[in-house]
């Protein structure tokens, strides 16, 4: 049995997000189950898509099995359609694990593509409220799988306390939607009325959108407020276990079952 895996794998190192985490985590899965796997990165696909193309097309014709994790919303419809295409031509089984939950949303205001859906073998949904609102739309081969880390779990980390200052992070894309704004006013404000300070230290990919904004915050907090990059893959967990706390206030529209409040459990923040 052949498997493709399809999706943002992101091994070049740059930035990724909960998509490419899940990616990442259910391809080392299938890869320990099942031995050599093929895959379809989508990395940089925007660069080259004539040629990304052709090269899905030859890695579909060559397989007995496809499961794959789309990203964004144009990656979600024209991967249903696409794939959907094959699974009518060729015995192929198709596996689609959902990253998120706007795929109910885009069902609705793309009807047409319940039918794509619905030649799927399996729809994998990170929560039970998800499946419901895609039986509501009439697709019913889906199956409960909640997002997983496969990383090492850290002991309890015993943090030393500092009577003067209290150590928070973000590890999320840094964009509005996830909170970030919202995060950074209270601790501006928490700052300026306490003694004691909360030195906030941000990760992930900053969102080109968001970035003047982010400047302002980081300019105007004396330093307490900082944006720190990306943590490489392998250092997340030791890096999110020397904080004291994660501050999550997203207010993403798709947001499902979010990765790094698993990432917190397992460094103990």
């Amino acid at each position: 049995m052949k498997i493709l895996m399809y999706g943002d794998f992101n091994f070049a190192g740059g930035p990724f997000d909960g998509a490419t985490t899940k990616t990442r985590n259910i391809y080392y899965c299938l890869k320990e189950k099942y031995g050599d796997i093929d895959i379809f990165n989508l990395e940089g696909w925007r660069k080259k898509p004539v040629t990304k193309l052709f090269e899905l097309t030859k890695k579909i014709r060559n397989t007995d099995v496809i499961v794959f994790v789309p990203g964004a919303r144009n990656g979600t419809l024209f991967t249903l359609r696409y794939l959907a295409r094959f699974k009518k031509r060729h015995k192929i089984k198709m596996f689609y694990f959902v990253a998120g939950s706007l795929i109910s949303k885009y069902l609705i205001e793309n009807p047409k593509y319940i039918s794509k859906v619905n030649l799927m073998d399996g729809v994998f949904c990170e929560t039970l409220g998800l499946i419901q609102e895609l039986k509501d739309l009439g697709v019913e081969n889906t199956f409960y799988s909640p997002t997983f880390e496969i990383r090492e779990t850290m002991g309890f980390c015993d943090k030393e306390q500092n009577n003067n200052e209290l150590h928070f992070c973000s590890f999320c894309r840094v964009t509005k939607q996830k909170g970030i704004d919202i995060a950074c006013k209270a601790i501006s404000k928490f700052n300026s009325k306490n003694k004691k300070k909360i030195i906030f230290d941000i990760y992930g990919k900053l969102d080109d959108s968001f970035k003047d904004e982010l400047e302002e915050f980081v300019n105007n907090s004396d330093g307490l407020i900082n944006y720190k990059g990306l943590i490489p893959d392998d250092k997340v967990i030791e890096t999110l276990s020397m904080y004291d706390a994660n501050i999550f206030a997203t207010y993403f529209p798709g947001e499902c079952l979010p990765a790094t409040v698993i990432e917190c459990l397992k460094s103990s923040t």
